[in-house]
């Protein structure tokens, strides 16, 4: 799924920046206007973790060091629409 959403560093080792970006691109439907959740799934789609944020935030730190290295998957929301990133974490 195509998103407005940027992830970074991927792999990562302690922290992740997930910002919202501004897409011209009219093939990118559902498009976050600002971050109001992070749920953190494991591969197997198990909830690992939720994060809730409040105001009109573009850019967020996420801390994953308590998380064991494997592949997760960030799905982040605006409260109406909702994008799936994936993401490595190692050491």
């Amino acid at each position: 799924m195509q998103s407005n959403v940027e992830l970074y560093p991927n792999p990562a080792k302690e922290q992740v920046n997930i910002r919202i970006v501004d897409l011209k691109d009219e093939s990118v439907k559902n498009k976050l206007k600002q971050i109001n959740e992070v749920r953190v799934l494991d591969k197997f789609g198990n909830t690992k973790s939720v994060s809730k944020y409040q105001g009109n935030l573009q850019v967020i730190n996420l801390n994953i060091l308590n998380l064991p290295n494997d592949i997760y998957f960030l799905e982040i929301s605006d409260g109406t629409n909702k994008a799936r990133i994936q993401m490595s974490k190692q050491k």
